[in-house]
C-alpha cells in the first residue's frame, strides 16, 4: 500500500539519498533541489516521500498550478532505483489524483521530456492525454476527472432545497445583526416572493443538484442567477449547500469549477457572491478558489 508522507526533519535526508540511474536523472530533477524549491511555495506546493509499507521508494511534489487556477500540477514524480517495475509509480500517481480531487480539482497536469518513453506510457495508462503544448522543453499531459456533476433540480428537489436555503439565509441575517429574530420568517418569505415569482422556473435563476459522479448520490445543491451590473452580465452565487456527510471532500470546490465553465460558455467573465463575515469556512473555500473582496462581497474574474 502506497502512502504519501510530507517531507519533514525526520525523513528528508533519506529522501535526498534515494538512488536513481544516470539515464533516469536526465528526466527528473534531484530530490534535494525539489525539496529546496518547495520551501519557496509553502502554501501551495506539497513535497512528499512515497512509502510502500515502511520502505521509502520515491518522491513527489505537487499542488495547484501557479499559472492556471483550474489545474492541479504534478511537478515531480520519481521512483528510486531498485523499486521500479513494481507498480509504485502507478500507485503513487493514483494517490495524487485522489488528493487533487479531494481538493476539488478535476484537471491534473504534468509534463515530461518527450524522450521519457517509459514515463509517458505510464501516464497514458493512468489516463493522462497529451495536449500538444510544450512547457519549455517538456510535453504537457492532462488528466481529466469527474468527481461531481450538476443536474437541474426537479420541483420536489427545489422545494426541499428552498426550505433549507431560506432557513439558513434568515439565520445568517439575524446572526449578522441585519434582521431581528422575530421578523426573520416574514422577511425571508417576502424576499422569496420578490426574487422567485415563478419559483423553479423564474428566468435567469439556475438550480442544480450536486451529485457524486460515480454513485449519482446527491451531496448538495447550488443556486445562482445571471444579472446585469454596470452594463455587464455576471453570475451571482445565491446559495450553495453541501450535505454535512460530504463536506471537506472537494465537492463544493468542484461544483464551483463546473459553474465557472458554464458561465464562460454564456460569455460571462465575472462571478460574484455574498458571504457572511462569520462564515469563515465558506470564505476560506472561496479564497482558495481565487475569489477576492472585502467585507461580505467577493468576486472572481474567469476570462
Amino acid at each position: 500500500m502506497i502512502q504519501l508522507v510530507a517531507v519533514n526533519k525526520d525523513n528528508w535526508q533519506e529522501c535526498i539519498r534515494l538512488p536513481t540511474s544516470e539515464d533516469h536523472a536526465r528526466f527528473v530533477a534531484r530530490n534535494v533541489y525539489s525539496i529546496a524549491e518547495s520551501q519557496f511555495y509553502p502554501e501551495t506546493v506539497t513535497a512528499c516521500c512515497i512509502f510502500a509499507g515502511r520502505d521509502m521508494v520515491g518522491f513527489a511534489m505537487y499542488g495547484p498550478d501557479e499559472d492556471d487556477a483550474t489545474l492541479f500540477a504534478i511537478d515531480r514524480l520519481m521512483i528510486a532505483e531498485g523499486h521500479r517495475g513494481k507498480g509504485y509509480g502507478k500507485a503513487a500517481l493514483s494517490a495524487i489524483l485522489v488528493e487533487a480531487q479531494r481538493r476539488g480539482f478535476s484537471r491534473i497536469k504534468l509534463s515530461t521530456n518527450p524522450e521519457n518513453v517509459k514515463a509517458i506510457k505510464l501516464y497514458e495508462r493512468v489516463g493522462f492525454r497529451a495536449t500538444g503544448e510544450m512547457d519549455d522543453d517538456e510535453a504537457v499531459y492532462v488528466y481529466t476527472a469527474e468527481m461531481a456533476r450538476l443536474t437541474p433540480m426537479t420541483e420536489r428537489e427545489f422545494e426541499a432545497f428552498m426550505e433549507l436555503s431560506m432557513k439558513d439565509q434568515a439565520q445568517g441575517q439575524v446572526q449578522a445583526g441585519v434582521w431581528r429574530a422575530e421578523d426573520a420568517a416574514a422577511n425571508i418569505e417576502k424576499l422569496r416572493s420578490q426574487f422567485l415569482p415563478n419559483g423553479l422556473t423564474t428566468p435567469n435563476h439556475y438550480f442544480f443538484v450536486i451529485a457524486d459522479a460515480g454513485t449519482d448520490t446527491q451531496v448538495g445543491s447550488l443556486w445562482y442567477s445571471v444579472e446585469e451590473e454596470e452594463g455587464k452580465r455576471q453570475v451571482f452565487v445565491v446559495d450553495i449547500q453541501i450535505d454535512e456527510a460530504y463536506r471537506r471532500q472537494g465537492y463544493g470546490s468542484q461544483a464551483f469549477r463546473i459553474m465557472e465553465e458554464k458561465a464562460q460558455e454564456m460569455g460571462i467573465s465575472t462571478i460574484a457572491l455574498h458571504v457572511f463575515e462569520h462564515n469563515r469556512a465558506a470564505r476560506a473555500m472561496y479564497e482558495k478558489l481565487g475569489y477576492t473582496g472585502t467585507g461580505s462581497m467577493m468576486s472572481k474574474k474567469i476570462d
